[in-house]
C-alpha cells in the first residue's frame, strides 16, 4: 500500500523531507500558504538584478564540509555554486581577512596575533572535531571562548562573522557556535542566480516523482482522532488525510491549529524565546560600479559588544556581493527605509567608500517583512533560542504528542542550510524507522 504524507510549509526542510519520502515511493503533498515556495530560500528580481532574502552564503559545501554529500543526494550540487575566498572582519578600522580552509585560516590568524598561536591551535582543534562533541550543547560558547582565547580583540575577530547566528553571552551553546563556524572555515559558498533555484529544483523533483507542491494553500486546522492527525484543513476548505504530517512552520504556529495537544506541551513551546530578526538593504548598483569582491565582509564599530547585540544602535553590518548587487544586513531596525539604508551605507563607507555613489536603487526589508513572507513569529532569523543552561526545555524533538505529526527545520536542529538539511534527514529517519 502506498504511504502518504502532507508537508506544511515549503521551506528547505519541508521540501527536503518531501524529496526524501518521494524517493522512497511515498505520495507527498506540500502545502505552502504563500504564492511562492521556498521560505527563506526565496529570491526576487528587480530589473536585471537578483536578490536573496535569506540564503546569502552556505558553509561546508566542499568535499570535506559535510553539506556536499547531503546536497548531492538531492542533486543540488549541480546548481551554479561559487566558492568564496573567505570572510573579512573589520573592527574599528582594522581589517582581518580569514581565508577558507583550516590551514590557511590558521596561518592568517597567527599572522595577525603571533602571541596567541597556541590558543589559536587549541581553538581550531576543538572546532574541527565538533561533530564528535554533542556535549557542547550544555557548554556556554562565550565562557568557553573566554577560557580558550585571552586576547579580547582576537575574541572579537573569531566572533566577527556573527550575523550567521545570534551571539548570546548567557545562552548560546558551544555546539551551535562551533558547528557553524567549522562549516564556514572549511569553505563559504554562494549560489549564483539566487536561492530560489534550490526550492524550485526540490519541488520539481517531487512533482516528477508523483507528488504535489501547492502554493496558496494556507493550513488553518488539524483534526485528530485517537492521538493522531486525521485531516489537514486548508483555508479554502481543502481536506487532506495523509498517513503522516510534517510541519516546516514555526511550532507555535502549528500548535495554534489544534486543541488536541496537551497544555503542558503547548505552554512549553509557546514560552520559548525566538531569536531576533534582521534588516536588509538590497542595493542594485550602477553599471560603472566596481565589481563585487569574492568574500563576505562584516563591519563592526570599535566598541561593539558582539555577544550582547543591540537593535537600537547600528554597530554591525554584514556585506554580501552579487552580480551587480550588494546586500547590507544588520540587526538594527529603526526609522524609515530611507534612514536605515542611508545609515547602513554610511556605516560601511570605511570599507566600501565607493558604494554611496554607485547606488542605482535600493530595497529595504525588516523583521516585519520577513514575518509577513515566511510566517515566522517576530521575523526571527534563526528560530527558537537554545539555552545551554536549559537544553531539555529549549530543544525540540522532531516528534510531537500527536503520534503521526513531526517537526522539521531550524527549530528542531541547528539553524542554517547544513543544520536544516540534517534535521530533514532526522525527521525522515523517525518516520521510516531506520537510518538513511
Amino acid at each position: 500500500m502506498e504511504h502518504s504524507a502532507v508537508v506544511i510549509g515549503s521551506g528547505l526542510g519541508g521540501l527536503q523531507c518531501g524529496h526524501i519520502l518521494s524517493r522512497r515511493g511515498w505520495k507527498v503533498t506540500v502545502l505552502e500558504q504563500h504564492s511562492r515556495i521556498g521560505g527563506c530560500m526565496q529570491s526576487f528580481r528587480r530589473g536585471n538584478a537578483t536578490f536573496d532574502t535569506g540564503l546569502h552564503f552556505v558553509g561546508g559545501a566542499g568535499e570535506d564540509g559535510g553539506l556536499e554529500l547531503l546536497f548531492s543526494e538531492f542533486g543540488l550540487m549541480d546548481l551554479p555554486w561559487k566558492r568564496l575566498d573567505g570572510e573579512e572582519v573589520c573592527i574599528g578600522g582594522q581589517s582581518f581577512f580569514l581565508p577558507s580552509g583550516y590551514d590557511a585560516y590558521s596561518e592568517a590568524l597567527c599572522s595577525y596575533f603571533p602571541e596567541s598561536t597556541s590558543e589559536i591551535a587549541d581553538y581550531l582543534a576543538h572546532l574541527s572535531q565538533v561533530e564528535k562533541h554533542h556535549e557542547y550543547m550544555d557548554v556556554s560558547a562565550w565562557r568557553w571562548l573566554c577560557d580558550t582565547i585571552s586576547d579580547p580583540l582576537l575574541r572579537k575577530v573569531l566572533s566577527g562573522t556573527s550575523l550567521k547566528m545570534e551571539l548570546d553571552a548567557d545562552r548560546l551553546p558551544l555546539y551551535t557556535f562551533a558547528r557553524i563556524n567549522d562549516a564556514f572555515i572549511r569553505g563559504a559558498w554562494q549560489l549564483r542566480g539566487g536561492g530560489s533555484q534550490i526550492a524550485e529544483k526540490l519541488a520539481q523533483d517531487i512533482r516528477n516523482m508523483g507528488g504535489e507542491v501547492l502554493s496558496g494553500k494556507k493550513v488553518v486546522a488539524l483534526e485528530s482522532i485517537d492521538g493522531a492527525v486525521s485531516a489537514v484543513i486548508a483555508e479554502d476548505g481543502s481536506r487532506y488525510c495523509p498517513e503522516v504530517v510534517i510541519s516546516d512552520i514555526h511550532p507555535s504556529c502549528l500548535l495554534a491549529m489544534t486543541d488536541k495537544v496537551r497544555k503542558i506541551y503547548k505552554d512549553r513551546v509557546s514560552g520559548l524565546d525566538n531569536t531576533k530578526g534582521l534588516s536588509t538593504v538590497n542595493i542594485r548598483l550602477r553599471e560603472y560600479a566596481p565589481s563585487g569582491e569574492n568574500r563576505s565582509i562584516y563591519v563592526h564599530g570599535a566598541d561593539v559588544d558582539l555577544w550582547r547585540p543591540r537593535a537600537d544602535v547600528l554597530e554591525t553590518v554584514g556585506i554580501s556581493f552579487g552580480e551587480g548587487t550588494v546586500d547590507l544586513m544588520t540587526r538594527t531596525c529603526f526609522g524609515d527605509a530611507d534612514e536605515l539604508a542611508g545609515r547602513c551605507i554610511d556605516f560601511v563607507s570605511c570599507r566600501l567608500p565607493w558604494l554611496r555613489d554607485a547606488v542605482d536603487e535600493y530595497f529595504v526589508s525588516t523583521p516585519r517583512t520577513y514575518e509577513r513572507y515566511t510566517g515566522t513569529p517576530e521575523g526571527s532569523a534563526y528560530g527558537i533560542v537554545r539555552d545551554c543552561n536549559d537544553m531539555m526545555r529549549t530543544s525540540l524533538s522532531v516528534r510531537t504528542p500527536l503520534k503521526n505529526l513531526y517537526l522539521t527545520g531550524q527549530n528542531v536542529g541547528i539553524h542554517g542550510v547544513l543544520g536544516v538539511t540534517k534535521s530533514s534527514y532526522r525527521t525522515c529517519e523517525e518516520i521510516l524507522g531506520k537510518k538513511i
